[in-house]
């Protein structure tokens, strides 16, 4: 299996309202550690700005226009990088998604935008919120106790603290799961 950080963030966090993925961050885990890849996507004309959702983000249009790639073109290099880190298209099973909301946020943007890269995910995720309900009550702690845990473990092993990155929440959620994962023995 191939387990892949996502985090998308976006102009505005309405789909139906034009917000649109202007962030996007991929992470995978390898020999080495955790190797992550992101990309600011160019403004189409029809994008909804938010500026509520620029505040948590911290990304301007100017940023986006200056230094944005085509959608296109992030989602032909988004599927490269994947396939070379062993997303197989024929196997999208075996390639699942990792993030928190990752199901009901994200992915609907990700598919929409970068229909390519999307084709290459289960549609089965790693949904990190789910992982918390379940381990509610588990050694005594509550849901928010672990992802507080899950979210320290995280914080420890990235290099830089830079919250609302597509690129380190995507490493973030990647590390969260790996915490989450081995957190209670079996």
């Amino acid at each position: 299996m191939l387990f892949v950080g996502i985090d998308g963030e976006m102009s505005c966090p309405d789909m139906e309202k034009g917000g649109k993925l202007i962030q996007i961050g991929l992470s995978v885990m390898t020999d080495s550690g955790v190797e992550t890849i992101s990309y600011y996507l160019r403004p189409p004309a029809d994008m909804y700005w938010e500026d509520r959702a620029a505040e948590v983000h911290g990304i301007t249009q100017e940023q986006l226009k200056a230094n944005g790639l085509h959608p296109e073109e992030v989602d032909e290099i988004l599927y490269e990088w994947l396939t070379t880190r062993g997303a197989n298209p024929k196997r999208r099973i075996k390639t699942v998604p990792v993030g928190f909301n990752i199901t009901g946020f994200d992915m609907p943007f990700v598919e929409k935008t970068l229909p390519k890269t999307y084709s290459l995910f289960s549609r089965r995720t790693a949904e990190l919120n789910g992982m918390l309900w379940l381990l509610h009550g588990k050694q005594g702690r509550t849901m928010e106790q672990w992802k507080t845990m899950s979210m320290e473990y995280a914080k420890l092993n990235l290099v830089d603290y830079k919250p609302h990155d597509a690129g380190w929440d995507s490493a973030r959620h990647l590390l969260c799961f790996e915490y989450l994962r081995t957190a209670v023995p079996n």
